[in-house]
């Protein structure tokens, strides 16, 4: 036991290492505890510092919004002031936000309250400053945009209006800006109401023409029935044919006559006769309601057209009026000497003449054989209960064919005697 405890010889030295080790036991013991404590406190401060920087990370996103609501709510205040002041302010371009699906309001006052707010802000900063740029070139080239209105909305009062001379006018949907810097471009002159695309012109039109409907829409299908003297033009084309040196009937005394018609095939078409003064009006108005009616006629041309020669004429199914002549087979002059007489459709309705038993012996023109028999029935006869017959017969006219002895089923006249 001494020499344990140090009583006998080497004691004291044995006594001090063993307190020694002791010491250094408990050192590495605190030390380690302290390394635990500092390390669990570290991993806390680390999980505190991740929770608050997600919180930032949320305030940051939500705070675009809040501000935009702010923003709006001022603007809407400032509205309504304005509009107590009596002046109009135009909202700072919410189209390009609402298109955008984004609800925030860009320009310098949103830009400065979201100042910080995270990459939404910086987004929207930059669409503010070169939104007046975009503006300024509303008046100019323009970049294709409605009204060449810049897309973010936003900008100062002089990058509105380019002056800084006040707060823009409201733009009406659809309309134009005019840089009052340079002069206007002139406006094309619109068609007046009523008036025919320039494209269309009745003198365009000549005999038998196709005439679509397009244009009588346009120009109106009254426009196609009129009446005129007969011009220079005209009278030398007529003059030596249809028209003769005579003491009968001068020149004052006929008129030009232009109509609409539908021909067999149903076309519209563009139709010419010359009559008397006498009987003008009556016949434009008369082949106006033909035409409302559909009422269909194979050709309306100049007899000229056929070198006056009537039975060539009538051959093509041709309805003439007025033609110099005498009656077929007679010294007597036909009532189409006078233009007071009208042939409708003549192969199909001939001068039919007959035996004293009531017998066919033939007709005018001789290629309407096929319709002298008029108990049949085939297309465009003309009987009492046609179109024609009562229209004519409601002005007066009488029809050729009522008369008894070689009835003239094409003819229409206004003489109550028969050309015979």
């Amino acid at each position: 036991m001494r020499v344990l405890w140090g009583n006998g010889p080497g004691g004291p030295g044995r006594r001090d290492r063993k307190w020694a080790f002791a010491a250094g036991a408990l050192a590495v013991i605190a030390a380690f505890f302290i390394q635990y404590a500092w390390e669990h406190d570290m991993s806390a401060l680390r999980q505190g510092e991740g929770n608050r920087e997600e919180e930032t990370i949320v305030s940051r996103a939500a705070a675009p919004s809040e501000l935009s609501g702010d923003s709006e709510a001022e603007k809407g205040q400032d509205r309504e002031r304005a509009g107590e002041g009596g002046v109009e302010e135009q909202p700072e371009d919410k189209t390009a936000a609402a298109e955008s699906g984004e609800n925030h309001e860009s320009g310098p006052d949103s830009g400065a309250a979201s100042e910080g707010a995270g990459e939404v802000e910086e987004k929207t900063g930059e669409e503010a400053g070169s939104a007046s740029g975009r503006k300024e070139r509303r008046d100019g080239s323009g970049d294709g945009t409605e009204g060449s209105r810049d897309d973010s909305g936003s900008g100062s009062p002089e990058s509105r209006d380019g002056s800084g001379n006040g707060p823009e006018e409201r733009q009406e949907p659809g309309s134009k800006s005019v840089d009052e810097t340079k002069p206007a471009a002139p406006e094309t002159e619109e068609a007046k109401p009523g008036s025919a695309p320039a494209q269309y012109a009745v003198s365009d039109y000549g005999p038998g023409d196709l005439v679509g409907e397009d244009a009588v829409y346009a120009l109106g299908s009254s426009s196609f029935f009129q009446e005129t003297e007969i011009s220079d033009s005209l009278f030398q084309r007529i003059y030596g044919k249809s028209y003769k040196e005579n003491s009968i009937i001068p020149r004052e005394d006929l008129r030009y006559i232009r109509v609409l018609y539908y021909d067999f095939s149903g076309n519209c078409r563009y139709g010419e006769l010359v009559s008397n003064k006498a009987i003008s009006r009556d016949l434009v108005e008369i082949f106006q309601e033909l035409y409302n009616q559909k009422y269909r006629i194979e050709k309306i041309r100049l007899v000229d057209d056929y070198d006056a020669d009537d039975d060539r004429s009538s051959s093509e199914n041709n309805t003439s009026c007025f033609n110099y002549r005498t009656v077929a087979g007679k010294s007597a002059l036909s009532l189409h000497a006078r233009g007071l007489a009208i042939d409708i459709n003549p192969r199909y309705n001939p001068n039919v003449f007959y035996d004293e038993a009531g017998n066919v012996t033939g007709c005018l023109p001789a290629n309407g054989m096929d319709y002298a028999d008029r108990s049949q029935d085939f297309p465009h006869k003309i009987d009492e209960n046609d179109l024609c017959v009562r229209l004519f017969k409601e002005h007066g006219f009488i029809w050729g064919g009522d008369w008894r002895r070689e009835p003239d089923y094409m003819h229409f006249s206004r003489s109550t005697v028969p050309e015979s």
